[in-house]
């Protein structure tokens, strides 16, 4: 089921490229408006990396925090460009090297699926339209559509990365390219879980005790099929590392991006009365990247307390902080009647609206169940375990129906049966806790949080900016700049109208953008710069719109 978010993505990234890029990229942008979502990434390769090498957690959180630190600091855009290119080829290797190995162990790609489609794990008939339900077709689809439409429109991350192109045409291409490589991608990381649930079929490590959270199976599952290869697990840290470190890298300078346009170039210039120049905004990103990679540090050691897999806390805090931003940039571009004010309690709105279903969730402990285990394959020395355990947990071991032992030296009377386990499985229900006393949003799925972030944006937003233009008189139709507003929008209402693009009295916020001018001074050169910024320091509303 998981592997029908390829479809979302593939949903996100070309309504990105019809309806947001153009705009971002007519406005000539540096910012849209990251920690949280770079911390994940570090806290993944970090994981990983602990399980195949024999250093702690928190080394590895460290080592991996201040190399990229040091690399995006130093290098810029251009070095975090440069490094993922060289390595996405990096996952593809690994990628197809644990499933090529992990296959030919069990027999060839069709045992593997026949083994995964037996457990149960090869499904793509789930259509309830229940919310509660937590995967299903449509929310892997038109949930995560959404899901990724927020991520790739609204995040600095990729925003950034767009507007490196030199024209609209080749920044949509590249995303139009990367729907293809994202099905490539996704479907490359599903099969190998599906060669890894297969592998440990009959056998779950987690119920042995020799893996502690999920996100550690993979580096497990690495090291039972390569630990006796020289270099296979060191290629497998760098395929983790690399796409890892890729987020990380761009995360961390968009932040810095963000941080010197939106909030020190500003200062600078309303204190020393001239724009900063070129060599020392250099300087100061640099020491901004080093800033923001020891925050990526802290927060991760955050994150490290969390209890959901790497991949739903991934989805679930981007639908949280994504989500109303998301309905924030859409409200402006799809509404001319949307001012700051609407905007902004939309914004407030949408994001308390989520984070008040969460505290339900964490108040009321409602956590889905997981699919059914099957543990009748293990066979493991019981004095591995003798030795480890005290007689009490290992009797629990036992009585709980995850070992089936063989005995080596050390005897055991064991006056207790496994009438609650049927043949070594246990199976559990996958559905959502639905119990009639809890309120209805806190059971509903993640997948439609930013749905409900957008919902909340538009019922807020549109009312909200409706009284303030009622109040304050300021909203004109014929004032508003057309490339605010989407092209396909603009065509069918015809309510737009071009600014002129004149100053008054100077001011940056009743400028439109100016390019290929010739300006006769510093001061108006100046006053050009901050018209190529006005958009984005006034959070994508002129001043018309106030």
């Amino acid at each position: 089921m998981i592997w029908l978010v390829v479809t979302g993505v593939s949903i996100g990234l070309l309504v990105t490229a019809l309806v947001y890029v153009p705009i971002y990229h007519g406005l000539k942008l540096t910012s849209v408006f990251e920690l949280v979502y770079i911390s994940v990434n570090l806290y993944a390769s970090s994981v990983t990396l602990t399980q195949v090498s024999r250093l702690p957690f928190w080394g590895t959180v460290i080592l991996n925090g201040v190399v990229c630190m040091l690399y995006t600091s130093v290098g810029g855009i251009k070095a975090v460009l440069w490094a993922d290119t060289l390595q996405i080829g990096l996952m593809f290797c690994g990628c197809l090297a644990i499933i090529a190995q992990g296959s030919i162990n069990l027999g060839g790609l069709d045992e593997v699926f026949r083994i995964a489609a037996d457990h149960g794990r090869i499904e793509f008939d789930e259509l309830s339209p229940d919310p509660r339900t937590r995967h299903t077709v449509w929310g892997m689809i038109f949930g995560m559509g959404l899901l990724y439409s927020a991520m790739f429109s609204s995040n600095q991350h990729f925003v950034q990365r767009y507007l490196t192109l030199n024209t609209n045409r080749k920044a949509q291409g590249s995303l139009y390219i990367n729907v293809v490589i994202a099905w490539i991608v996704i479907s490359m990381c599903c099969l190998v879980g599906v060669v890894m649930f297969a592998s440990y079929a009959s056998c779950d490590p987690m119920k042995l005790g020799h893996v502690d959270i999920p996100d550690k199976m993979i580096g497990h599952f690495v090291m039972d099929l390569f630990g006796s290869l020289k270099g296979m697990p060191g290629l497998f840290i760098v395929t983790v590392t690399a796409a890892a470190m890729s987020t990380m890298s761009s995360g961390q300078n968009a932040l810095a991006a963000v941080y010197l346009e939106d909030v020190t170039k500003p200062i600078y210039t309303a204190v020393h009365k001239t724009p900063m120049t070129e060599a020392f905004a250099t300087n100061i990103t640099k020491c901004f990247g080093v800033f923001f990679g020891l925050a990526t540090i802290a927060v991760t050691f955050i994150l490290a307390e969390a209890k959901d897999t790497l991949l739903i806390i991934f989805w679930k805090l981007f639908g949280i902080l994504g989500g109303p931003l998301f309905g924030m940039f859409t409200i402006g571009i799809l509404c001319p009647c949307a001012n700051a004010w609407g905007a902004a309690a939309g914004l407030v709105s949408s994001l308390g609206i989520l984070i008040w279903i969460n505290a339900g969730v964490l108040m009321f402990k409602i956590r889905p169940n997981n699919l059914p285990t099957d543990i009748s394959g293990c066979i493991v020395n019981a004095s591995e375990y003798y030795n480890k355990t005290t007689a009490s947990e290992f009797l629990d071991i036992v009585t709980s129906g995850y070992l089936n032992l063989t005995q080596t030296g050390h005897p055991f009377e064991l006056n207790t049966s496994f009438s609650s386990v049927t043949d070594g499985v246990l199976t559990l229900d996958v559905e959502l806790s639905k119990e009639s006393g809890i309120f209805y949003l806190y059971n509903v799925s993640y997948v439609w949080y930013t749905l409900i972030a957008l919902i909340v944006t538009f019922a807020v937003g549109l009312p909200v900016s409706l009284l303030a233009a009622c109040v304050t008189g300021k909203y004109k139709a014929e004032d508003l700049d057309e490339r605010l507003f989407w092209s396909v929008f603009k065509q069918l209402s015809g309510c737009c109208r071009s600014k002129k693009s004149t100053t008054k009295n100077g001011s940056v916020s009743t400028t439109v953008f100016v390019e290929n001018q010739t300006f006769d001074n510093g001061e108006n050169q100046y006053r050009k710069t901050q018209n190529t910024q006005g958009i984005a320091n006034k959070g994508f509303f002129d001043s018309n719109r106030l």
